[in-house]
């Protein structure tokens, strides 16, 4: 929705992708063995540092973190838009769902 967007992007140059590997990395890092917990924690974590985001479009930002966390294990905590992380094997796919889940393709990093 237009809130959204307006508040995904007032984060430039920061972005909801690494946003989320640090809140995966740190805040939520003792629940990786519980992908609902996981993701549950990334979500509010994502949510609450994105003014006016809303759970729902966070919640994309959540699965993100599982399915790149699960694929590329910590190539993408560092930063998310790193070549590293970016040609991590699997992790279009997992762009390909935030894509999807977001309804808009994702402008997180912006030189891809």
């Amino acid at each position: 929705n237009a809130g959204d967007l307006a508040a995904l992007s007032l984060l430039q140059p920061s972005n909801a992708r690494q946003i989320a590997a640090d809140c995966g990395a740190s805040t939520c890092a003792d629940r990786i063995w519980n992908q609902a917990l996981f993701t549950a924690c990334v979500d509010g974590c994502v949510e609450e540092a994105v003014t006016g985001l809303s759970l729902e479009c966070a919640e994309c930002y959540g699965d993100l973190a599982w399915c790149s966390g699960v694929l590329c294990n910590t190539r993408c905590a560092t930063n998310a838009c790193t070549p590293t992380c970016l040609t991590c094997a699997g992790y279009d796919t997992c762009v390909a769902a935030l894509d999807q889940c977001a309804g808009r393709m994702s402008l997180d990093c912006p030189d891809t």
